[in-house]
């Protein structure tokens, strides 16, 4: 998958080494350098897009994730990264989607399954407390307008 042309090789290595040492800036503007030059490689795409989401970058690192998922549909880690970036962006239907995508991969390490699981069961529960919010909320304001209706009939 990887092609490279003069210089790219020890960009990408120089990239890869700020990566691992956290340099997310480094790795991040150099990464987006070899994107540039090659668009559809993976390994690019997918260290750009962690080093975008580890700058707080996230709708770049959506972007390097979808790329991935659109040459490769079945990349897990791809898709386990999309799904932790929508969980971060507090997008958690977007979020519960991927895991559950996740979750359909048999191959996945057990310890990456407990992980997704939790956070799907988190997920859940944030979402049926928001679902009971907007029910109460409703129940006050439906109150609220009979009572004014009320009061200005008498």
């Amino acid at each position: 998958n990887k092609v490279y042309v003069s210089g790219t090789k020890v960009l990408y290595n120089k990239a890869l080494n700020n990566f691992r040492a956290k340099n997310y800036e480094k790795s991040y503007l150099q990464f987006n350098s070899l994107f540039l030059n090659n668009m559809q490689d993976i390994l690019i795409n997918f260290y750009l897009g962690r080093s975008a989401y580890e700058l707080s970058k996230y709708e770049f690192a959506l972007s390097a994730y979808d790329r991935i998922l659109i040459a490769e549909p079945k990349n897990t880690r791809a898709r386990l990264e999309m799904a932790q970036t929508y969980f971060k962006m507090k997008l958690y239907t977007q979020s519960l989607n991927e895991f559950n995508e996740v979750l359909k991969n048999k191959k996945i390490p057990i310890k990456v399954k407990k992980i997704v699981n939790a956070k799907v069961e988190y997920i859940k529960s944030i979402q049926k407390k928001s679902f009971l919010m907007q029910t109460v909320l409703l129940t006050i304001l439906k109150y609220a307008r009979v009572t004014t209706i009320y009061l200005s009939t008498k």
